[in-house]
């Protein structure tokens, strides 16, 4: 079953690839200057605190507008995984960034933005968030919130053991508010992106 597909990829890739060259070019000599610390922390979003014995990179087709990664930690090595149609992080636009909607969609709620009031300064599992609001919450309702929160690059997440621990990403919030100001003023110019759109 999967053999047509497979012959029927390595088909009609080929004009994606090439259309692909500028960006990969461009991601190449971005991560010259960026650590990988640092790339997981700012881009990704997650906890950078990994030792890491080499890196390797890759572009995606099929999720073209995300950016994944994978810390194998037996071999201690990082996997990038860039959506093809991922911008850089730094480049000047004067439009929002298709991630900026959404964080912007989900700030809109008040359960949501009750959730960030109880992180202010604090990294919290979920159900420690749930015991900070005093709300009557379902612990799915909030999971799927903190994760829309994490891909939208609101929230970092951090792993410790088995559990996952989340506190607020204000560069995000930070960039956020310039871009805001930027309608309010009418200004020309944007500040560079900051956080990666997925």
């Amino acid at each position: 079953m999967l053999f047509p597909i497979m012959k029927y990829l390595e088909r009609a890739l080929p004009p994606w690839i090439a259309k692909a060259e500028p960006l990969i070019a461009a991601w190449e000599r971005h991560l010259q200057f960026t650590s990988a610390k640092d790339f997981i922390q700012k881009e990704l979003c997650g906890n950078g605190d990994y030792e890491i014995s080499g890196v390797t990179a890759s572009l995606m087709f099929f999720h073209p507008q995300r950016l994944f990664f994978y810390y194998n930690q037996e071999s201690k090595v990082l996997d990038l995984l860039i959506g093809a149609a991922s911008s850089i992080p730094g480049q000047k636009t004067q439009k929002f960034a298709n991630w900026e909607y959404t964080a912007l969609r989900l700030l809109s709620s008040p359960l949501r933005m009750k959730m960030l009031y109880a992180l202010r300064g604090k990294t919290l599992s979920a159900q420690e968030i749930i015991t900070e609001t005093g709300e009557k919450l379902l612990m799915s309702t909030v999971t799927r919130d903190l994760y829309n929160m994490r891909e939208a690059h609101i929230l970092y997440v951090e792993y410790r053991g088995n559990r996952r621990y989340y506190s607020i990403n204000y560069d995000t919030l930070d960039l956020l508010i310039s871009h805001l100001d930027y309608l309010r003023l009418g200004q020309n110019d944007l500040p560079a992106e900051s956080p990666e759109e997925d």
